[in-house]
């Protein structure tokens, strides 16, 4: 799927992070609805930030990370609100300021993640 800004303007995509995805993407952004593709944006210091929200406004799928590796990745201010990342490898992940809201951290392995401002996270009781 090509995402452009045209298409983000029909989804109600807020004003700044239209400008800058413009900015950044003037022809729009190849994006097929794949699990290769989902850890590409993610792994995007700019697109991770949305992804939450392309996920909830029908833009692209959002595929179950539970059980994969994303050990030492660097995933701050990604919105993963409603990630499945059970069972997920997060050891030393940057999780600084992350959206965690509704995530499924279920046996995920977060030994020396930061997850330092990260919204959502409820730490386990000791």
């Amino acid at each position: 799927m090509l995402i452009t800004k045209e298409i983000l303007e029909s989804v109600n995509a807020c004003s700044p992070a239209l400008a800058e995805f413009s900015a950044r993407y003037p022809e729009g952004i190849w994006a097929p609805p794949t699990r290769w593709t989902q850890r590409c944006v993610l792994e995007d210091s700019f697109l991770r930030r949305f992804w939450g929200w392309a996920v909830t406004a029908g833009l692209c799928p959002a595929w179950s990370m539970a059980s994969s590796d994303w050990s030492r990745a660097d995933l701050s201010g990604a919105d993963l609100s409603g990630a499945n990342l059970s069972g997920a490898n997060l050891t030393w992940a940057d999780l600084t300021g992350a959206n965690l809201t509704r995530a499924n951290l279920t046996w995920a392995y977060l030994t020396e993640a930061d997850l330092t401002y990260a919204i959502g996270y409820v730490a386990p009781a000791a």
